[in-house]
């Protein structure tokens, strides 16, 4: 039945469900990171990564740790800032002063940088510092890595810890690995977590996108993301509703919840859809109104599946892969195996592989197996192939 009161709004930032369930392991390796971080003098640095395919709420994950660390008490006051992959490919100026306004510091940083106190209009803002630094400043410290050090001394990390994250890392411009070195590199007494996120072939644009120059090749730690167990698929279902305003019964929940198969994106669509039927029906039951919000929520699913296709420019590919799937009768398939499936179908299955794992089609483990990295993908592309032999046929008789 319908609940009241103050509640969330479905539609938070990146389409995530209201409820954040599950991902502990993951919450409590990147505590123990900012725990490590705030205790040493001098801590350990390294990038951390938070790695899957799009929708299953790599970027929740992050924003759930960076905003629950900023609430601790303790010896260090740990704050918190967002960078985008473009952002790292700006002045050194430019990022050093962002990491400063982050940490509070913004006059420090000047001083340190030699700015002048000036900052350029952009539309109805005030956009970056106008980074009008001596000859001299110049020559001795534009480098990021030498002004964090300068910065050091001049006091502005006394009793402080920040977490850096940088969300579409994957998109990360050659130009912007410098910055992405300096900060995965550290800084003596810089105590910063800095976690990037992004699609699934991130370590590979990481260690290859060198602009010039080493890449990222090995980071502190990799997390990659899969869909939610089915305890936490339920809790994301039912305390999701209970903030939307909805207290519906657990066979709803259940229903929603297997359909959703644990994919963030999905139980966001899933929610929707019981929001819908509740407002046209006044409550969720078996019956009508739990058809229609599953025909809703299944066709933000498919729709999600597409739009995954429609990024590759050959989507028809997948049949072949789906097809040496079948024949194997297995959900995985070694990369070789798969480049020979697409040959056969006059595919170039080198360029077919890559691509279908950068979009999130494939995902690739540590065996260099392929699999389908988005719940129930195999069995979307099953019923995609099985509508192509129809067809096939009936062009035929």
């Amino acid at each position: 039945m319908s609940g009241s009161g103050n509640h969330v709004e479905l539609g938070t930032a990146r389409d995530a469900p209201p409820h954040f369930a599950g991902r502990s392991a993951e919450l409590a390796s990147l505590n123990r990171r900012i725990d490590a971080i705030c205790a040493s003098a001098n801590p350990e640095a390294g990038m951390s990564l938070i790695t899957g395919v799009q929708g299953v709420g790599k970027t929740q994950l992050g924003l759930k740790f960076a905003r629950d660390a900023t609430k601790r008490e303790g010896t260090r006051r740990i704050l918190w800032k967002s960078l985008l992959p473009d952002t790292l490919a700006a002045d050194d100026a430019i990022v050093f002063m962002a990491i400063m306004r982050a940490l509070d510091s913004e006059s420090i940083g000047r001083k340190v940088a030699d700015l002048e106190a000036k900052t350029v209009a952009v539309g109805a803002g005030v956009g970056p510092i106008k980074s009008n630094m001596s000859v001299d400043r110049v020559r001795k410290a534009h480098d990021l890595g030498e002004l964090l050090s300068d910065s050091v001394a001049a006091g502005a990390w006394q009793g402080k810890a920040l977490i850096i994250t940088i969300d579409e890392l994957q998109t990360v411009a050659p130009a912007g690995m410098r910055t992405a070195r300096v900060l995965h590199q550290g800084v003596e007494n810089c105590p910063m977590v800095v976690l990037g996120i992004g699609l699934q072939h991130t370590p590979e644009v990481l260690s290859n996108r060198s602009g010039g120059a080493a890449g990222i090749s090995r980071v502190a730690e990799e997390l990659n993301l899969g869909a939610l167990s089915h305890p936490e698929t339920l809790e994301a279902i039912d305390q999701g509703m209970l903030a939307l305003g909805h207290d519906i019964p657990h066979t709803c929940v259940q229903a929603l919840a297997e359909e959703s198969m644990g994919f963030p994106q999905h139980v966001h669509g899933y929610l929707a859809g019981a929001c819908g039927a509740i407002s046209r029906h006044g409550r969720l039951l078996e019956g009508p109104s739990l058809s229609e919000a599953l025909a809703v929520g299944e066709k933000a699913r498919v729709a999600y599946y597409e739009g995954r296709l429609r990024l590759m420019a050959n989507s028809r590919a997948m049949l072949a892969v789906i097809g040496a799937m079948n024949e194997r009768g297995v959900r995985f398939l070694d990369i070789d195996a798969a480049r020979k499936a697409l040959g056969e179908a006059s595919f170039d299955g080198a360029a077919v592989v890559r691509e279908a794992i950068e979009h999130g089609v494939l995902a690739r483990n540590a065996r260099s197996e392929l699999s389908f990295g988005i719940p129930s993908f195999h069995s979307y592309m099953q019923d995609w192939l099985n509508d192509e032999q129809r067809r096939a046929t009936w062009q035929t008789t």
